[in-house]
């Protein structure tokens, strides 16, 4: 999906170091907080980022870190590993749990594998936080109970709904008709 236009650059582990440098040194920051949603998709990233916060941590800085996450590419290992570096929370945009809501609105995952994840990254160690869509085009009375079901069985420490919008340059914000949504843009 495109949304800024823009291919993604990933800054090294080196760079990236020098500024959480900083931040603890010049601000004291305790915690930092990864916004990229893909970041746990490259492993090998992870791992990297992993080792440098560990190094930083044999030089005496002391801060915890969270991220956002995809709930399709982790798995129980990668949790652990993120854990023994200081990874104190992930949060998961779930969006749905019933899956023809999920498939219809492009999401590559299942609501069976939204809660592996969150399943996953408990037994790992960390806290989690889901978030949910409500109003995604297609939505009816019955995937709305699916999702409250859901929510009733998810062992995520917090959650939140948010109602949908559609983000410019993403699919159904450029063709809505494909997906059966009428919206008024003005």
């Amino acid at each position: 999906m495109t949304i800024s236009g823009r291919k993604v650059r990933y800054r090294s582990p080196d760079c990236i170091k020098e500024e959480m440098i900083h931040l603890l040194e010049r601000y004291g920051v305790n915690r930092f907080y990864i916004f990229d949603d893909i970041f746990i998709i490259d492993k090998k990233r992870v791992h990297a980022f992993c080792d440098m916060v560990d190094s930083l941590w044999r030089d005496g800085y002391r801060f915890d870190w969270h991220c956002l996450a995809r709930a399709d590419v982790g798995s129980l290992a990668l949790y652990e590993r993120m854990v023994t570096s200081h990874c104190k929370q992930i949060t998961y945009g779930l969006e749905h749990a019933d899956n023809e809501i999920l498939k219809r609105n492009l999401k590559e995952c299942t609501a069976e594998q939204n809660m592996e994840a969150v399943v996953n990254a408990k037994k790992a160690g960390m806290r989690v936080r889901a978030q949910f869509v409500v109003g995604l085009p297609g939505e009816h009375d019955g995937s709305v109970e699916t999702l409250a079901d859901f929510i009733r069985r998810c062992p995520a420490d917090s959650m939140a709904a948010h109602i949908f919008v559609p983000l410019p340059g993403s699919p159904i914000y450029t063709h809505p008709e494909r997906f059966g949504f009428e919206w008024n843009r003005g």
